[in-house]
């Protein structure tokens, strides 16, 4: 999934990754690239301000910190196993189906 779950509220984008968990066997990979904020929530500084942006245009939209996407993924039947720079704006999230 690339740049789909910060257009989504915390509750809509656990329902995608809950379909995307239908989806998959266990063991599966799941690939999001995203931007990846601190938890503060503050950094890197063009995610915070994505994230705000986000927060005013649309319904609940946001910019995730890597606790929210590790949340959201264990509530939906993933891991978060790994965050990967990719020198530009959005990371790579790997995630595993359980």
């Amino acid at each position: 999934l690339s740049g789909i779950l910060h257009n989504w509220s915390p509750e809509n984008a656990r329902r995608i990754l809950a379909r995307c968990a239908e989806a998959c066997r266990p063991g599966t990979t799941l690939l999001l690239s995203e931007q990846v904020l601190n938890d503060a929530k503050t950094e890197p500084l063009p995610a915070a301000l994505c994230s705000l942006n986000m927060l005013v245009m649309l319904d609940d939209a946001q910019e995730y910190s890597r606790a929210e996407f590790k949340d959201l993924l264990s509530s939906t039947g993933f891991r978060l196993e790994e965050i990967r720079s990719t020198g530009a704006a959005r990371q790579l999230l790997i995630a595993r189906r359980l």
